[in-house]
């Protein structure tokens, strides 16, 4: 059983547990797809409806969520990670992008230096390379 009190078979169970694990000890990490079916059941030592019986009952506890189609599959969920450790990014993907780019408006002589080799010299002078 489950915590959500769904019964599922042994193996299912033992294969839940197993992912857990490897969420947990960041193996699997947010966002991150877990890759085909065929090669995580085998790599699990389950068939593939073992492995979709554990992936169902990971996605009705939001651990995992499930795009189907093209560039789709299981992935792991963000909003576990969110809930259970009460964590959030501090950007959001555009504001992160509108800063980096702020940043680099701001700091044109940076990138001049960078893009023209003249850090070389630098390096060189402190380290006498």
């Amino acid at each position: 059983m489950t915590g959500d009190d769904v019964a599922i078979g042994r193996a299912a169970e033992e294969a839940r547990l197993r992912l857990l694990e490897l969420i947990a000890v960041g193996a699997l990490r947010p966002g991150q797809r877990l890759g085909a079916e065929r090669e995580l059941a085998e790599t699990l030592g389950v068939s593939r409806s073992t492995l979709r019986q554990a992936l169902a009952v990971m996605e009705e506890s939001d651990v995992v969520r499930r795009i189907p189609g093209r560039g789709g599959g299981t992935f792991v969920s963000q909003h576990k990670i969110e809930r259970d450790l009460n964590w959030q990014p501090r950007e959001t993907f555009e504001s992160g992008i509108r800063k980096t780019v702020e940043w680099y408006l701001a700091n044109e002589a940076w990138i001049r230096e960078v893009t023209t080799g003249h850090y070389r010299e630098w390096i060189a002078t402190q380290y006498s390379v």
